[in-house]
């Protein structure tokens, strides 16, 4: 700045002396603008330009260094408004041309082209081209390769090329290239990486073949392919959605690995990654591994994200040997690429160890919980709570895999199986995770499953009053699992007749949001008959009175419809009750039951509910593999 304005005070004071101090500053309206053009001031393009504005406006003569500084001091600023200022400097430049010589230098187009080449504006293709051709007139031989590549990189930038539909931009690209060739301008690594970005602008088929034809055409210039040459190719062919994408992002990977260069990460990445999302066969689980391995063998380093895709796609597979693969490749993820496994991790891991259990794996459930733990480790980590989300959808889905694990020991045969359960849940605690309903859900039905144990129905009624305690909103499934658990208790006495009866008119009093199912009432009737099963007198009573909240909630609920799917122990328990099937109907019929039950399988809607939700998966009868096998909605 201060070299700028000493310039004009000494121009100012030549202007004094005559015609030939006239001269002398003439000489110097050229160091005037460029000293402002260089001065790195931050208004250096609009100072600049000013003087050289003045200088035309008192009639003095400019040099076409003048205008040359001017456009780059706009170029090298990369404001959004440079293109527009250096587009009117040419065309002043134009109108009144610099002396001696009228036509713009070289490096004045060159500055311009670079500077629109870069804006991404939607008239710059089209502009820099025009450039290029009026350099060809005007200096022939001085344009290089650079300046080609400004033409190409143009039309790789085009707003087409973010979504639009093509309009022949391909074909202007491989024009100018065909002209590169046809002058005899040095065909170089960088205009065919130009080329090739063009290309692949708008990602389909046909540019992909005309990718390879580029990679072909390096070859017979001398040029060997860069890993960057490859990695374009196939970044573009993984945005192409196909159910061969996989196959196809391994073709050009193989033929870059065939070329003897070795891909960079991203590629093999995107290689991982379609392969994990190709199907769930084991043969892309091995895909997937035997990529992440070469990876590993050409120090490429998988990031968390490929090997999380590598463990999904184990996670998918569905073989016998597919949930220890997947433990076996989270452990690995540290162990050789020093990157701890992640929520995502763990809750794929934990996923797989739930298929397996539903398959009747009875180690299932130990080592979900052993992956619980780490995933547990991991949450209460400084470099989780540094990135956690506060999304409350992030914390929900953190809740999943803690559920799998619970509902897995809920299902499983072991007798300290709720013990388990509730390590998992003070895990849960410790890491600052929310308990849903459907989390205590689980536990709770982790109780009711106990049929051998005598605490039971007791540790099942005290999770379900925890649960209120805390806040949590009991809903239909919640009390059919409590019930569930004074139904099957062992010794089951009146005192707990009484609760489960309490428990039950709760239930029908919040009808409105949550009805009694078919299957809850039988598990009742099932009750009543153990409880009092020398007292006829006293089991009619008390069946009339679960018939009569049942009768309540539909009248005063609002209550349109139920589960009817258990329909036919609900039947039958009332009939050992009343000692008549026809009895039992009647009186079904009578408190508004019969009308309402759905009992088709594909009819339940409004508030009824299919029976294999009851706990978020239920188990049926072992298959006799040694495990349970669950039966799914």
């Amino acid at each position: 700045e201060a070299q700028g304005k000493f310039a004009e005070l000494l121009l100012t004071q030549r202007r004094g002396g005559g015609d030939r101090a006239y001269n002398a500053a003439a000489r110097n309206n050229e160091t005037i603008v460029q000293n402002w053009a260089s001065s790195g001031a931050d208004d250096a393009p609009e100072q600049a330009e000013r003087a050289l504005r003045e200088q035309l406006q008192r009639g003095e003569p400019v040099g076409e260094r003048a205008y040359s500084a001017v456009i780059k001091a706009w170029e090298k600023s990369e404001r959004p408004e440079a293109p527009h200022q250096v587009r009117v400097i040419l065309d002043l430049m134009r109108e009144r041309p610099p002396q001696p010589n009228p036509d713009p230098h070289m490096a004045t187009l060159g500055s311009a082209m670079r500077c629109w080449a870069r804006s991404g504006r939607p008239d710059a293709a089209e502009y820099v081209e025009a450039l290029l051709h009026e350099a060809l007139r005007l200096h022939a031989t001085d344009v290089n390769e650079i300046n080609f590549t400004y033409a190409l990189n143009a039309w790789a930038k085009h707003p087409h090329a973010r979504g639009g539909a093509p309009d022949g931009r391909w074909q202007r690209a491989l024009a100018i290239f065909n002209l590169m060739q046809s002058r005899g301008v040095e065909i170089t690594q960088i205009s065919m990486d130009a080329l090739m970005r063009c290309c692949l602008a708008v990602p389909s088929t046909a540019a992909i073949e005309e990718g390879v034809k580029i990679i072909d055409a390096m070859r017979q210039h001398g040029l060997a392919p860069e890993a960057s040459t490859f990695g374009a190719l196939i970044r573009a062919q993984a945005l192409i959605r196909g159910p061969d994408t996989a196959e196809r992002i391994e073709v050009l990977l193989q033929k870059c690995v065939e070329s003897g260069v070795t891909p960079d990460a991203v590629s093999v990445h995107h290689c991982v990654k379609a392969w994990s999302q190709k199907g769930s066969s084991a043969a892309v689980a091995e895909k997937c591994e035997f990529w992440v391995n070469y990876m590993l063998q050409h120090a490429l380093a998988p990031n968390a994200t490929t090997w999380n895709c590598a463990i999904n796609a184990f996670a998918n597979a569905q073989t016998p040997a597919s949930a220890s693969k997947c433990e076996e490749l989270a452990l690995r993820m540290h162990g050789e690429s020093g990157i701890p496994a992640n929520e995502v991790t763990w809750s794929t891991v934990v996923k797989a160890w739930d298929k397996a259990h539903r398959q009747g794996d009875a180690a299932a459930p130990l080592r979900a919980e052993a992956c619980l733990e780490h995933l547990t480790r991991y949450l209460k980590s400084a470099e989780y709570q540094s990135t956690a989300s506060g999304d409350p959808k992030v914390r929900e889905r953190l809740l999943v895999p803690y559920n799998m694990g619970i509902r897995m020991w809920a299902h499983a045969p072991a007798p300290d199986a709720p013990d388990h359960a509730h390590k998992i849940v003070a895990w849960m605690q410790e890491a600052m995770l929310p308990l849903s309903t459907r989390i205590w859900n689980s536990l709770i039905l982790t109780w009711a499953q106990r049929e051998g144990r005598a605490d039971a129905a007791e540790k099942a009624a005290e999770a379900f009053r925890q649960m209120k305690a805390s806040g949590g909103a009991p809903d239909s499934q919640t009390y059919d699992n409590v019930i569930r658990a004074f139904a099957r208790a062992p010794n089951v006495e009146a005192t707990s007749l009484g609760e489960a009866v309490e428990i039950f008119r709760e239930l029908c009093a919040g009808a409105r949001a949550h009805p009694p199912t078919c299957h809850v009432i039988a598990e009742m009737f099932k009750l009543v008959n153990r409880v009092l099963r020398r007292d006829g007198e006293r089991r009619r009573t008390f069946a009339g009175h679960i018939l009569e909240a049942v009768q309540n909630s539909i009248r005063d609920g609002g209550v349109a419809s139920i589960d009817g799917r258990g329909w036919d122990p609900m039947l039958r328990n009332l009939a050992r009750i009343v000692s008549s099937e026809a009895e039992a109907e009647d009186m079904l019929a009578n408190a508004g039951i019969t009308a309402i039950a759905c009992r088709d399988r594909d009819s339940v809607g409004g508030n009824g509910r299919k029976r294999g939700s009851m706990d978020g998966g239920h188990y049926g009868p072992s298959n006799g593999g040694g495990g349970p096998k669950r039966q799914h909605q």
